[in-house]
């Protein structure tokens, strides 16, 4: 798996590891922006992102963080349960811990956290379909552990943060970091 994971790092094309090595930190920034536009606490706004980020294009992600922070109606690209979650976080403290129990998922967890902390080490990569699909596994609980330990050694031998490495990753699979 690491051989795999070594040779999308190699396909990188400079503009794509370049974006790849800032994603979180970009993702955090529009996060920032919406809290300091809406006066709501970043860890809620990054936990609403999350929440609403299965299936869905990161434009329109933003943008349905943007709507259902302004109305909780509105219709958003992504699972009703997920909107519930996002409504839910909506209402919470902003704690971490209550963020991270509304949310739940592990991969939809380790998002929030990588974008919230973005700039920290060793923190656990997000693996989701794309990431299955470079490893070629199925995604299951197991495989999610396994595909995390590769992506943590494959990080710890080039001396990049994880989630540095796979939104590289995710860029060169997709052709894009859009």
């Amino acid at each position: 798996m690491e051989t795999k994971i070594l040779a999308a790092i190699s396909l990188a094309t400079p503009e794509q590891l370049e974006s790849g090595l800032r994603w979180y930190e970009k993702a955090n920034e529009e996060c920032k922006l919406i809290a300091d536009c809406t006066g709501i606490e970043l860890s809620i706004v990054v936990g609403v992102l999350a929440a609403l980020s299965p299936r869905n294009k990161w434009a329109r992600n933003i943008r349905d963080t943007w709507d259902i922070i302004a109305d909780r109606n509105c219709k958003v690209c992504t699972f009703n349960g997920q909107k519930e979650k996002a409504i839910k976080i909506l209402d919470s403290d902003g704690e971490l811990r209550t963020v991270t129990g509304i949310l739940k998922g592990e991969k939809t967890v380790n998002f929030f956290m990588n974008i919230f902390h973005y700039d920290k080490d060793n923190l656990e990569p997000v693996i989701d379909v794309w990431g299955y699909r470079l490893l070629d596994l199925a995604p299951t609980p197991k495989n999610y552990k396994v595909a995390a330990k590769a992506y943590k050694e494959v990080a710890n031998e080039l001396g990049y943060r994880v989630q540095d490495l796979q939104a590289v990753t995710w860029g060169v699979i997709r052709g894009s970091l859009a």
